[in-house]
């Protein structure tokens, strides 16, 4: 409608008119407002908020999620989300999630997902076609998916992680790899492998920087070493 509207406004002023400062903002802000996923499923109480308003409401099955939308979800609920890629993001109860970005270039998609506080779990498996890459940024650090490993094969991959109200951190990785990020440092988690992150020095509530943890506050456990 708005293309619409510009083009008659053109014909009647000049054929050479350029556009305003205000329309090329606002046609990038249509193209940046393109939907990124969808709510495939949900379980009792599942509230969305949009990136321009401050109040929830309740959110739908096949309601349309864009960058920098929020959903959250209340005792006893559930809600799944299916990325344009088709990797799905499972929101279990008490959980809160931002899509701060989602993006696709010839070679990979990338999504940027914030998780202040709850229990998600992602699945990034055999149904995607494209390569992936999914960024879990928590207070205490980020978590880095992809269903790509390091010899540039697709491979499944499927996480769990917990952020606590304290700021703990739990990831256990049940198929590939994933690889948990602090300041400076990259940690491989494997299938069959947990890790457990704690600190008790405050973190950024915007979570926009890699934190700082030592190693006396990583607690890592995983199967036996083959002997």
């Amino acid at each position: 409608f708005f293309l619409v509207i510009a083009a008659c406004e053109k014909k009647e002023t000049s054929s050479h008119s350029k556009p305003t400062g205000d329309e090329i903002i606002a046609l990038r802000d249509d193209k940046k407002r393109a939907a990124v996923a969808h709510l495939n499923e949900t379980k009792m109480q599942v509230e969305l908020r949009r990136r321009d308003e401050l109040s929830w409401s309740n959110a739908t099955v096949g309601a349309e999620l864009f960058n920098r939308d929020s959903l959250r979800t209340g005792p006893l609920s559930y809600g799944k989300v299916v990325f344009l890629d088709q990797s799905i993001l499972d929101v279990e109860e008490n959980s809160t999630v931002t899509i701060l970005e989602y993006e696709k270039d010839a070679k990979m998609t990338k999504s940027v997902i914030q998780l202040p506080g709850g229990k998600i779990s992602g699945d990034l498996g055999g149904q995607i076609q494209e390569s992936v890459e999914m960024t879990i940024r928590t207070k205490l650090g980020w978590i880095k998916v992809s269903n790509v490993n390091k010899e540039g094969q697709k491979v499944g991959t499927k996480f769990k992680t917990m952020v606590k109200e304290s700021g703990e951190t739990q990831l256990a990785v049940s198929e590939g790899e994933v690889v948990y990020l602090t300041k400076g440092k990259e940690r491989p988690i494997s299938s069959g492998q947990n890790i457990t992150v704690q600190s008790s020095r405050p973190s950024s509530e915007g979570m926009d920087e890699l934190p700082t943890i030592d190693d006396s506050e990583v607690k890592f456990q995983g199967p036996p070493e083959a002997t």
